[in-house]
């Protein structure tokens, strides 16, 4: 995930590596699922678990972990989508209006490169 965190008073300097492992079904139930993180979002998605009240502790049934984990994933996927929707597309769209404006016949040229490889 990439982070845009406007506030860089917010961000943390970390001595070794900006990245965390993120485990987005709980480290206890799918400890080898994981997602790399800076640590801003990171902390982001971890007061999101809180906010929710997901509670990623040992349960006393594996239905409760399950459904534990499957909300804290569904709250992971959301964030994702949210970034993909904000920043992706609308990276995407600007380029699009860019290449539009400055290379008319863009789309031409790329259908012409994709039939030569097909």
């Amino acid at each position: 995930m990439r982070c845009l965190e406007p506030d860089l008073d917010a961000l943390k300097y970390p001595s070794n590596s900006i990245l965390e492992a993120h485990h987005p079904l709980g480290r206890k139930y799918a400890p080898k699922v994981t997602s790399p993180l800076c640590l801003n979002c990171h902390a982001k998605e971890h007061a999101k678990l809180a906010e929710e009240g997901v509670d990623l502790t040992a349960q006393p049934t594996a239905l409760e972990r399950i459904r534990e984990a499957l909300h804290a994933l569904a709250l992971f996927l959301k964030s994702l989508a949210d970034w993909l929707l904000t920043h992706a597309v609308t990276t995407l769209d600007d380029l699009f209006n860019l290449l539009d404006t400055h290379l008319p016949n863009w789309k031409e040229i790329l259908r012409a490169m994709c039939q030569k490889n097909y």
